[in-house]
């Protein structure tokens, strides 16, 4: 059997889990929803904003607060069976987050997602939450079927995530503070 097949397996699933992300964020953005609904999620948003404190902290510590802020996203992503779900669940409410943003600072929410979309972060983070989805899949299966769980590849997939969401955020901030 080929060494490489378990890395092979799973990285057919990344553009699934990537897609399923996407979608997922859209149908959060596109969802009607009420507008104390809105309302709430955009005071929440900013309150997150101000607890990184963002626009004030050095290069460097503000690239650790994003990158903190995703690795605890991605770590619950990892978790057997409950990832997907996780995840489902995060990037629906990116989405209701992305409407209320467009909806309290009056913004064209087609724009919001296009500029989510085209970033290069959203495309780092979205591969390295695949990753963590892939593998939560793969973990849970091996539990559930009783077999052996290769642990170095999951540590090692792991460690890859949180190498690609640190890169991404030092990109996020970048594209941040150099937009006018």
């Amino acid at each position: 059997m080929d060494e490489w097949y378990p890395l092979k397996v799973r990285v057919r699933m990344y553009a699934a889990t990537i897609a399923i992300l996407l979608m997922t964020i859209v149908v959060g953005a596109l969802m009607p929803a009420p507008r104390d609904l809105l309302i709430e999620s955009y005071r929440r948003y900013e309150e997150l904003m101000r607890s990184l404190s963002l626009e004030e902290a050095p290069l460097d510590v503000a690239v650790y607060r994003i990158f903190f802020h995703n690795l605890y996203v991605a770590a619950l992503m990892f978790v057997p069976l409950l990832g997907l779900v996780i995840a489902i669940y995060s990037a629906y409410m990116t989405g209701l987050v992305l409407h209320a943003v467009a909806f309290v600072e009056s913004r064209e929410l087609g724009i919001a997602l296009l500029s989510l979309v085209l970033a290069p972060s959203t495309w780092g983070e979205c591969l390295a939450y695949s990753i963590a989805i892939t593998e939560s899949v793969f973990l849970g299966r091996a539990l559930l079927l009783r077999r052996k769980v290769d642990l170095s590849l999951s540590l090692a997939l792991f460690m890859l995530s949180l190498s690609i969401l640190l890169l991404s955020a030092t990109i996020e901030l970048a594209l941040v503070r150099a937009a006018p």
